[in-house]
């Protein structure tokens, strides 16, 4: 008899244990998971403005030269036309690769997406700083662009 009630508390400390286990892992994995949420959410702010921004500089440009919004920079505001084409151009730019850095955002999270807190925040930390490297090259592309078609004084090259 002592040994039949031995056993069956036993088998109770091992249930017990194990939904007590099943129970962490599972509140575990969610924590990982929201982490892991919110660093898809962070990574894609910046794709995302591109895109957006790039829409409006298309769309809907600043329409004089001003020093408060818009693409700035010496030959952009050399004169209107520069500028109207600076605008098109670097709009037309950020909308291309706002949309590929979206998808390959996704491409680099998923598969780091269980494997931890610290995997995550390193591995999706440093693809933000690759995507602000992308945003600051995206300056001397439309720069090129504009040298091409304009010279130092922004006089349409024929």
């Amino acid at each position: 008899m002592e040994d039949e009630i031995k056993e069956r508390n036993r088998k109770r400390a091992e249930i017990w244990a194990l939904k007590s286990f099943r129970d962490r892992s599972r509140f575990g994995m969610e924590e990982k998971m929201g982490f892991w949420v919110f660093m898809i959410v962070a990574d894609m702010v910046m794709p995302l403005l591109m895109v957006i921004m790039g829409r409006v500089f298309v769309k809907h440009p600043p329409k004089t030269i001003n020093n408060v919004y818009g693409y700035r920079t010496v030959l952009s505001r050399k004169n209107q036309q520069t500028w109207d084409y600076a605008h098109d151009c670097c709009g037309r730019l950020w909308q291309k690769t706002g949309l590929v850095m979206c998808l390959l955002t996704l491409l680099v999270a998923l598969p780091v997406k269980d494997r931890g807190d610290t995997v995550v925040g390193w591995v999706l930390g440093i693809w933000v700083c690759l995507q602000c490297a992308v945003l600051i090259l995206s300056v001397p592309a439309v720069e090129r662009k504009l040298k091409k078609r304009f010279d130092g004084d922004g006089n349409l090259l024929v």
